[in-house]
């Protein structure tokens, strides 16, 4: 979400941000520690479980990949039951996680191979930010509020398209100069969201007034 502060013509937009220190200098869990061996690749979403999220797609993604990709689902809500009955027809109860609430996402995000959002819409999705700061590579779907944060940043793939996404991921783990190019970006563009430069918009503002 931002603030918009209207005067004359002039129009202020200040973005939320949020402690970028919180998800840099968070300390990753061992993969046994989340239940898997050494060789897997760890993807993760963290988001509730609403219409407006589109866990659906990631799941079909992790279908198309390789057993060694799991998935760790951070959330609740509603149609988190529709969630695991697609995980059960498609027979990766064994590769999703389903992790409810949690209170140490950073850790979480530190932990894995890949954050992903696949999402119909968003505001300024402060879950985006989070993932792009965390030194992990971001991939987000293409879609109004959350394309334009994340398009130069992390890496898009048009709304509902599973093979896309899944091959975004391929090309994540098969090519290393890619990854780490990628994390870089992201954390770039997170930088831009840190929540210094939040206050310091609003300071200005007051003082301005």
């Amino acid at each position: 979400m931002f603030f918009r502060y209207f005067f004359r013509k002039n129009n202020i937009k200040i973005y939320n941000g949020i402690h970028l220190e919180t998800f840099i200098d968070a300390q990753p869990y061992l993969k046994t520690e989340l239940g898997f061996s050494g060789n897997k690749k760890i993807l993760i979403q963290v988001s509730s479980f609403t219409a407006q999220k589109d866990q659906k797609t990631l799941i079909k993604a992790i279908s198309k990949l390789p057993p060694t990709f799991v998935l760790l689902l951070v959330g609740q809500g509603p149609l988190i039951e529709d969630t695991k009955l697609l995980v059960k027809q498609l027979k990766l109860e064994r590769r999703v996680q389903f992790l409810g609430i949690r209170n140490d996402v950073p850790n979480l995000l530190k932990s894995v191979d890949i954050v992903v959002l696949a999402s119909h819409y968003e505001g300024l999705s402060l879950s985006c930010i989070e993932g792009m700061a965390s030194g992990k590579p971001f991939i987000a779907s293409n879609t109004p509020g959350l394309g334009d944060i994340v398009n130069g940043g992390g890496l898009v793939f048009e709304d509902n398209d599973d093979q896309k996404l899944m091959e975004i991921i391929m090309s994540l783990t098969t090519d290393v100069s890619y990854y780490n190019q990628t994390v870089r970006s992201c954390q770039k563009r997170a930088q831009q969201f840190d929540i210094s430069i939040m206050i310091s918009g609003y300071l200005t503002l007051y003082n301005d007034i």
